[in-house]
């Protein structure tokens, strides 16, 4: 059976690079969904306060995919 030998050094900075990457794609990816989350928040508040008529909350909620 082959047994593939890799450097601890060059082993240690790979698993550093793995953990950043993937800190890296889960913060993008959470930070998006807040974004999504937050503007139909903010619509819905706006609305509930009357600053925006009801056609104005529908449109905006289908653009919003919801």
């Amino acid at each position: 059976m082959y047994t593939i030998f890799i450097d601890p050094t060059i082993r240690f900075w790979l698993s550093i690079g793995l953990v950043l990457i993937i800190i890296v794609i889960t913060i993008r990816f959470r930070a998006k969904n807040n974004l999504k989350s937050d503007s139909l928040e903010l619509l819905e508040r706006r609305y509930q306060r009357g600053e925006i008529s009801q056609e104005v909350y529908e449109r905006a909620r289908k653009r919003r995919g919801k």
